[in-house]
Protein backbone atom coordinates (compact mmCIF):
# COMPACT_ATOMS: atom_id res chain seq x y z
CA UNK A 1 0.00 0.00 0.00
CA UNK A 2 2.57 2.04 0.51
CA UNK A 3 4.52 2.03 -2.54
CA UNK A 4 1.74 1.40 -5.25
CA UNK A 5 1.01 4.76 -6.76
CA UNK A 6 -2.09 5.71 -7.43
CA UNK A 7 -3.27 6.45 -10.87
CA UNK A 8 -4.04 9.81 -10.13
CA UNK A 9 -0.62 10.71 -10.19
CA UNK A 10 0.81 12.54 -12.62
CA UNK A 11 4.03 11.19 -11.64
CA UNK A 12 2.44 7.31 -12.08
CA UNK A 13 0.16 7.38 -14.79
CA UNK A 14 0.29 3.31 -15.52
CA UNK A 15 -0.77 2.86 -11.91
CA UNK A 16 3.24 1.25 -11.08
CA UNK A 17 4.97 0.71 -8.22
CA UNK A 18 5.98 4.25 -6.87
CA UNK A 19 9.51 3.55 -4.49
CA UNK A 20 9.91 7.54 -3.88
CA UNK A 21 8.30 7.07 -0.23
CA UNK A 22 10.24 4.37 0.53
CA UNK A 23 13.31 5.53 -0.63
CA UNK A 24 12.70 8.92 1.52
CA UNK A 25 11.64 6.41 4.55
CA UNK A 26 15.02 4.85 4.60
CA UNK A 27 16.92 7.89 3.63
CA UNK A 28 15.14 10.00 6.96
CA UNK A 29 16.11 6.79 8.41
CA UNK A 30 19.67 7.01 7.53
CA UNK A 31 20.04 10.59 8.62
CA UNK A 32 18.44 10.06 12.02
CA UNK A 33 21.28 7.29 12.40
CA UNK A 34 23.66 8.80 11.38
CA UNK A 35 23.50 12.34 11.60
CA UNK A 36 21.38 13.20 14.57
CA UNK A 37 22.18 9.85 16.41
CA UNK A 38 18.75 8.42 17.54
CA UNK A 39 18.05 4.88 17.93
CA UNK A 40 15.98 3.03 15.57
CA UNK A 41 13.44 1.78 18.00
CA UNK A 42 10.25 -0.05 16.23
CA UNK A 43 7.93 3.32 17.07
CA UNK A 44 10.46 5.59 15.20
CA UNK A 45 10.81 3.57 12.03
CA UNK A 46 7.21 2.63 11.95
CA UNK A 47 6.10 6.47 12.19
CA UNK A 48 9.27 7.65 9.86
CA UNK A 49 7.81 4.88 7.04
CA UNK A 50 3.82 6.00 7.98
CA UNK A 51 5.14 9.29 7.42
CA UNK A 52 7.01 8.88 4.32
CA UNK A 53 4.89 8.94 1.37
CA UNK A 54 3.04 12.29 3.72
CA UNK A 55 5.95 13.87 3.35
CA UNK A 56 6.52 13.06 -0.69
CA UNK A 57 3.05 14.59 -0.91
CA UNK A 58 4.27 17.49 1.13
CA UNK A 59 7.23 18.27 -0.92
CA UNK A 60 5.38 18.13 -4.26
CA UNK A 61 2.98 20.61 -2.69
CA UNK A 62 5.66 23.09 -1.52
CA UNK A 63 8.84 21.74 -3.34
CA UNK A 64 11.09 19.13 -1.99
CA UNK A 65 14.09 21.15 -1.10
CA UNK A 66 12.21 23.59 1.42
CA UNK A 67 10.07 20.52 2.47
CA UNK A 68 13.35 18.64 3.12
CA UNK A 69 15.25 22.11 5.19
CA UNK A 70 12.08 22.00 7.34
CA UNK A 71 12.08 18.51 7.88
CA UNK A 72 15.90 18.55 8.94
CA UNK A 73 15.06 21.57 11.31
CA UNK A 74 12.31 20.21 12.67
CA UNK A 75 13.83 16.79 13.81
CA UNK A 76 16.77 18.50 15.03
CA UNK A 77 14.71 20.65 17.15
CA UNK A 78 12.74 17.35 18.74
CA UNK A 79 15.96 15.75 18.65
CA UNK A 80 17.69 18.62 21.28
CA UNK A 81 14.18 19.18 23.16
CA UNK A 82 13.91 15.01 23.83
CA UNK A 83 17.26 14.36 24.73
CA UNK A 84 18.24 15.00 28.13
CA UNK A 85 20.55 14.02 31.25
CA UNK A 86 20.37 10.66 32.70
CA UNK A 87 18.13 10.40 35.57
CA UNK A 88 19.98 11.04 38.95
CA UNK A 89 22.98 13.36 37.59
CA UNK A 90 23.14 16.47 39.30
CA UNK A 91 22.55 20.10 38.34
CA UNK A 92 25.13 21.84 37.28
CA UNK A 93 25.07 25.58 39.40
CA UNK A 94 22.58 24.43 41.73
Amino acid sequence: MLGYGEPSWVINLDGGWDLVPIVIAAVALLLLRVVFGVRLRWPVVLAVVLLAPLFRAWGDRIGMPLASALALAVAGGVVLATRGRRPGTPRSGV
